[in-house]
């Protein structure tokens, strides 16, 4: 079955509200209520609609907002709270919008600009915070109340045989509690990778076939294995394959991600072309996330980590991250003076530092404090910053009875990072054979590319002067080489888009809202 190559996507005026707020005011004799007075924003089991493992809910009583969300905070949920008011919102740039001070906090800014991801109750700005996973606010006469629950769970000495067992069996008994209805159309997004492979084997042994396998290019310098592997896959098994192009106008499009996804991930922007698809093609999509932490993936590449967080070294694992993940010099070269002050490296390093430590006594403390931030303050804003706004988002990985199994299995069972691949060939033995991608693939040359988005990076520089954050000038004379030669600059452009982007908001620029496209 030949795949269909979409050459534009259309864009249809439909989707999930995802954003939803309440704004209460005190005014000397009462309060003056704005928004929603009471709301509760989740992603229930399509069968079993009162039953959610994410949400967020709030109510208004008229003498205390209560508040409260799901065990790990994946729902996006944030507020901002003086003696005077309080404001909620799924969506972060509503509370700029509402009069929240836009200055940033350093710490948070330290970190993300190494990690791509926020930490515990982060955000970009030091007025703005997000609930933390499984949170009771309360705000009563001017006073704020904050608390989170959730103790380390214990571990189970189970084998690595026992392991598959269980995860198989969970993990079956989580889908068929996601089943689409008769009538609702479902679509699996369809990557070389582990997780929505085994969803769309379930889907099928289900006896529901999906409308499509939809697959995603990637930017360079990313190979597209997922192109590959995933028609493979899909001719395999008989299923419908669409592949959608990237976005063209990239820096456009990453503004735009940022905005929707709450100016809390720089990644993810491959994947508007599949928001724009979804609109009046599909009822659901079934979403693979936590798959991948949950289940120990590439823990076989972190036994230094894993080895010192035993010794409770956390400072020497944070170093660790913060220098794997980042280019350091780069960043440096990037940054105005002022800027390389505020957001250092050891003040990232004492933020990640501390955040390990709460994780020490936990089975696996690497995944536990992956988990907890890089999935659920990043990677959870796919699905439910992006793809809710397109159809409802299924996510049995994070079905409450899984993610609890999986979260109390020891490093033994789970440091050989084999347990996704194991589990499948037991439970579809008939699909083993199947390859997944190639992780260390090459892209190859690409001029074109590289020379459009230089090209509109560096206009992008220029087009605002005595910016606080960024070496403008500097950036757009580097860019001019790439613009030249057709190879990639040597900083991350997606990271300094984010950045230009926060600077307009500082400027006074408050984003629009998103219509059900994320078209703002």
């Amino acid at each position: 079955m030949p795949p269909r190559l979409v050459d534009d996507v259309s864009v249809a005026k439909s989707g999930t509200n995802v954003d939803r707020f309440v704004a209460v005011t005190r005014n000397g004799a009462g309060y003056d209520v704005l928004g929603e007075p009471a709301a509760r924003v989740a992603h229930p089991w399509p069968r079993t609609p009162e039953e959610s493992d994410v949400f967020a809910e709030w109510s208004w009583n008229g003498d205390t907002l209560t508040v409260r969300n799901d065990a790990w905070g994946l729902q996006p949920l944030f507020y901002a709270a003086t003696s005077e008011r309080i404001l909620v919102s799924t969506w972060l740039p509503r509370l700029l919008q509402l009069g929240v001070p836009a200055a940033l906090d350093d710490r948070a800014m330290a970190v993300f600009l190494r990690l791509s991801y926020f930490l515990g109750t982060d955000t970009p700005f030091r007025a703005i915070r997000s609930l933390p996973r499984q949170g009771l606010l309360t705000w009563r006469a001017g006073v704020l109340k904050v608390s989170s629950t959730g103790t380390p769970p214990t571990a189970q000495p189970l084998s690595a045989q026992s392991a598959i067992d269980g995860y198989v069996t969970l993990f079956r008994q989580a889908f068929r509690r996601r089943l689409p209805a008769d009538h609702q159309r479902a679509i699996v997004p369809l990557s070389g990778g582990r997780d929505s492979r085994l969803l769309l084997f379930q889907l099928l042994e289900e006896g529901c076939r999906p409308a499509e396998a939809v697959t995603i290019h990637h930017y360079p310098p990313k190979a597209n294995e997922d192109v590959r592997v995933a028609l493979a896959v899909a001719e395999r098994v008989g299923v419908a394959s669409v592949v959608l192009p990237l976005a063209r106008r990239r820096v456009e499009a990453e503004r735009r991600k940022n905005v929707m996804t709450s100016f809390c991930a720089d990644r993810h922007v491959q994947m508007l072309p599949l928001v724009d698809y979804l609109p009046g093609r599909a009822d659901l999509i079934y979403d693979g996330l936590g798959g991948d932490v949950l289940a120990g993936a590439r823990l076989e590449r972190s036994a230094p980590a894993l080895a010192l967080l035993a010794s409770g070294r956390c400072r020497d694992v944070a170093r660790m991250l913060l220098t794997e993940h980042s280019d350091e010099p780069a960043l440096q070269a990037m940054l105005r003076p002022d800027a390389r002050r505020r957001f250092t490296f050891d003040l990232a390093e004492a933020c990640v530092t501390d955040e390990l430590a709460r994780y020490l006594e936990w089975p696996n403390p690497l995944g536990a404090y992956r988990f907890a931030n890089r999935t659920a303050r990043s990677v959870a804003l796919l699905p439910f910053g992006l793809l809710a706004r397109a159809c409802r988002v299924v996510t049995p990985f994070i079905d409450r009875d899984l993610a609890a199994f999986l979260m109390t299995l020891p490093i033994s069972a789970l440091a050989n990072g084999r347990l996704r691949d194991d589990a499948i060939a037991r439970a579809f033995p008939q699909y083993a054979h199947l390859p997944y991608e190639d992780a260390q693939a090459a892209c190859g040359a690409a001029p074109g590319y590289y020379r459009r988005f230089s090209w509109a990076l560096a206009r992008e520089a220029l087009r605002r002067r005595n910016a606080p954050l960024m070496r403008r000038p500097f950036l757009a004379s580097r860019l001019a080489r790439s613009v030249a030669t057709g190879r990639a600059s040597w900083f991350e452009g997606r990271r300094a888009i984010f950045l230009m982007q926060l600077e307009d908001v500082l400027a006074g620029y408050v984003p629009a809202v998103p219509d059900a496209s994320g078209r703002v």
